[in-house]
């Protein structure tokens, strides 16, 4: 698509206990953070598992922390990026774009998980051919 004013989806609007928030789609710094916390939440798990092993199985997955490539930790790292804290986490930083002040608690309070689910539908940029409503024949 070479227009990128056509592929900007507009922050969804909801409303929470009174007050409007902005829930704004992601950017491609929202994505690489989310990447950088699932393999942050790779890590942690590896040095919790770490913790409980011993001996050869301990020498094993030491080799394979610190032999992984990049390619290869994207795979792994890429089991967290749908459960419930990537999709809290995803959240918040949908909301920090218009509200900055709010911490990660109060954001995963604001909608409910099917409407988080609905709301990014809304908040995906449409495919060129595949619109709703085709543009008007001139």
């Amino acid at each position: 698509m070479s227009d990128l004013a056509g592929m900007a989806a507009e922050p969804v609007e909801v409303k929470h206990k009174g007050v409007t928030y902005k829930i704004s789609p992601m950017s491609l710094g929202d994505w690489a953070k989310l990447n950088r916390w699932a393999q942050a939440r790779w890590f942690e798990d590896m040095k919790q598992r770490l913790e409980l092993l011993d001996g050869q199985e301990k020498a094993m997955l030491q080799k394979r922390i610190l032999t992984i490539k990049h390619k290869e930790l994207r795979i792994e790292a890429a089991e967290y990026m749908s459960d419930a804290d990537a999709s809290e986490y995803q959240l918040w930083l949908q909301l920090l774009h218009e509200h900055p002040e709010l911490d990660k608690e109060t954001a995963s309070n604001i909608v409910t998980f099917d409407q988080f689910i609905e709301m990014n539908r809304t908040l995906e940029p449409e495919e060129e051919g595949n619109a709703e409503d085709p543009p008007a024949e001139s």
